[in-house]
């Protein structure tokens, strides 16, 4: 038997609820039993010990493993400044990517938040993204805008993030090892900038909101109506919001017989727009000009949809955008951004290839503010944007597109997720992206906490009623 070193302490080990022999208390044995109480506390069996777990850690280590997590891959990165210092910031999870046509654009979008982000003082941005086949990934290969061009580069450099149920604003972020060592980073606030469907479609705010983490912008039903045009114009209609005529074209109805459904489209007149009901960017979207050119037009949007929104167009056309704002109890518009666009509307490319990144609207060829137009009209354009934004139950920052031809003003449509968030459209008037973004995570924490206070279950248990009126009238005769 290997005798001990007189001059070194000894501690008794437990090993299945048994004492083990007396072993020296050194530096490797310490760290085994770290290790081992770290593995118990993240088993899928046992859910309220990982719960404690989590729950014991002080709040500013849980702060600052998001920063570790996103910046320090490697064990000798160097720890963030604001680690060591200890001061404690609120988690942003950003998320962008997605299952949509428009993966890219919402990658621009979230390198211009989190640009921000880093630098203001209350928030530890975590970068989330979604890849083009659903799987969720975080590390610091995301802050490098290039690496995007290569999809497999992201995902051998990044880890798998999960969502944890029944620990509210958890994710899990699996950082390898030979024991699948996982990590749970506690979310305070999430900031979606995914565009399109799986995102911008209530889909992401729904999960968002059976997690309990609270989320800037639009909600369940604000983005669900904004992202189906039909149901978007029907709000419209509903609000007396004054809009431009026009039909929706489903799937089943064209194929089974596309003449009915083209009279009825070519009724609204010669030249129009056709464009998928759940979509943005103009992707799918085409300007008839000619009567040969709709059934060619239906048959593309539906490609991207199964349904499509046939629009009349409107004559000697001028679009202006308008920003909407909901700072905590008050809905504020942005500065009005002229657009002019050749054939009628912006192309994908003209959208996004000429926008240099963080050059303010008024350089990008076609974009001028403030909207050259009368005050009178200006501020009936305003009143419009905000009624818009209430009638679709909007929330966060959005952006209304209006129609002007004449004297006439129509609403177009609602992004609930615009581009660059319109950051560009609140500069005019003081309010930097720093300002925008966090009155939005303002506005997201208050909105989380009032729900809080609602009532979601009642005290009586309805099954156990029920139990009861049976004993009552007694067992069954057979």
């Amino acid at each position: 038997m290997r005798r001990r070193d007189p001059g070194r302490p000894v501690v008794a080990r437990r090993v299945h609820g048994r004492d083990s022999r007396r072993r020296p208390a050194g530096r490797v044995a310490a760290r085994r039993r770290v290790a081992r109480r770290r593995l118990r506390a993240a088993r899928d069996d046992d859910p309220p010990r990982r719960r404690r777990a989590v729950r014991e850690r002080p709040a500013g280590q849980l702060r600052v493993e998001s920063e570790a997590v996103r910046r320090c891959s490697s064990r000798h990165a160097p720890p963030p400044d604001h680690a060591r210092s200890h001061v404690a910031r609120s988690v942003v999870a950003v998320l962008f990517g997605g299952r949509s046509c428009e993966h890219e654009v919402s990658i621009l979008t979230a390198h211009e938040a989190l640009s921000v982000l880093r630098r203001m003082p209350d928030y530890d941005p975590l970068p989330v993204y979604v890849t083009k086949d659903g799987r969720w990934l975080t590390g610091p290969a995301l802050d490098d805008l290039d690496k995007f061009a290569d999809p497999a580069a992201i995902e051998r450099e990044c880890r798998p993030v999960t969502l944890q149920p029944g620990s509210p604003g958890a994710l899990v972020v699996e950082t390898g090892g030979l024991f699948g060592k996982r990590d749970s980073v506690r979310i305070d606030v999430a900031l979606p900038l995914i565009h399109g469907p799986n995102g911008e479609d209530g889909t992401l705010q729904g999960t968002l909101e059976m997690l309990g983490i609270p989320y800037a912008g639009s909600g369940v039903l604000g983005s669900a109506l904004c992202m189906d045009k039909a149901a978007m114009k029907r709000a419209f209609t509903a609000a007396g919001l004054p809009q431009v005529p026009y039909t929706v074209v489903t799937r089943a109805a064209w194929d089974s017989g596309p003449d009915g459904e083209l009279a009825r489209a070519s009724a609204l007149g010669e030249k129009l727009f056709v464009k998928p009901v759940r979509g943005g960017s103009s992707i799918g979207v085409t300007f008839v000009e000619t009567g040969d050119a709709l059934a060619p037009a239906i048959d593309l949007a539906l490609e991207f949809d199964c349904e499509a929104v046939v629009e009349a167009a409107v004559a000697d056309v001028a679009e202006v955008n308008c920003a909407v704002l909901r700072d905590g109890d008050t809905v504020l518009t942005s500065t009005l951004e002229a657009v002019a666009a050749s054939g009628g509307f912006l192309t994908f490319d003209q959208k996004y290839l000429q926008w240099s990144k963080g050059a303010p609207s008024d350089e990008v060829q076609g974009h001028v503010i403030p909207a050259p137009l009368p005050p009178e009209k200006a501020e009936r354009i305003s009143a419009l944007a905000r009624a818009a934004f209430e009638a679709c139950s909007c929330d966060g920052v959005a952006r209304v597109d209006f129609l002007l031809s004449g004297d006439e003003v129509f609403v177009n449509e609602i992004n609930t997720v615009p581009g660059s968030l319109s950051f560009y459209l609140w500069e005019p008037s003081g309010v930097t992206f720093d300002d925008l973004l966090g009155r939005m995570l303002r506005t997201a924490v208050l909105r989380a906490e009032r729900r809080s206070g609602l009532t979601y279950s009642l005290d009586r248990n309805l099954l156990e009623a029920i139990q009861e009126r049976k004993g009552a009238k007694g067992p069954k005769r057979p």
